[in-house]
């Protein structure tokens, strides 16, 4: 399965647990995965949610499923500007932080929560292998910036112990792509 999904705003290089929250609760990007997930929907069980406090993130993705990533950054830039551009690798970090479920241990199936939010995945080592590139489009504002994330990915007969138990990707990977 191969998808596209669109991110609208400057990712900061340093994100915050509220920068982080702000991405992953952004209006565009929730109606973007709410709709995969309808896709998805018949392969997802409670391994696929995870509440934390109030707030169940729900995968898009099953947990035994990884994923090879493209990643554009398209950054708004002043015409007399590029100096003091984020960095890549921290802006990359962010960004995961922001499409994957928050750590910590999840409350006991039939909890109450108030808040459901999509998530990419449930875990960033669903993430096996990523590219990225970055351009400028000039004269906007850090609010024109757009990051554009394709996903490609596949179910595969591997079991959830070993896809999240410590197992090299690289091993996941000869199988999956």
């Amino acid at each position: 399965m191969r998808f596209t999904i669109v991110y609208r705003g400057r990712i900061p290089s340093v994100g915050t647990a509220e920068q982080i929250s702000k991405i992953r609760k952004d209006v565009y990007l929730q109606a973007q995965l709410a709709a995969l997930s309808r896709v998805t929907s018949q392969k997802l069980d409670a391994k696929n949610r995870q509440i934390l406090g109030d707030t169940c993130y729900r995968a898009i993705l099953p947990i035994s499923w990884v994923c090879a990533i493209e990643v554009i950054l398209l950054r708004a830039t002043p015409a007399t500007q590029i100096g003091g551009l984020p960095d890549i690798d921290n802006t990359l970090k962010t960004l995961f932080d922001a499409l994957c479920a928050p750590s910590g241990p999840s409350h006991p199936q039939g909890s109450d929560f108030s808040q459901e939010l999509h998530v990419l995945a449930i875990e960033d080592k669903q993430l096996s292998s990523i590219t990225v590139s970055a351009d400028h489009h000039w004269g906007g504002s850090s609010d024109g910036d757009m990051t554009v994330i394709r996903v490609t990915t596949q179910e595969t007969d591997i079991d959830d112990s070993v896809a999240l138990g410590g197992q090299s990707f690289a091993s996941i990977r000869r199988n999956v792509f």
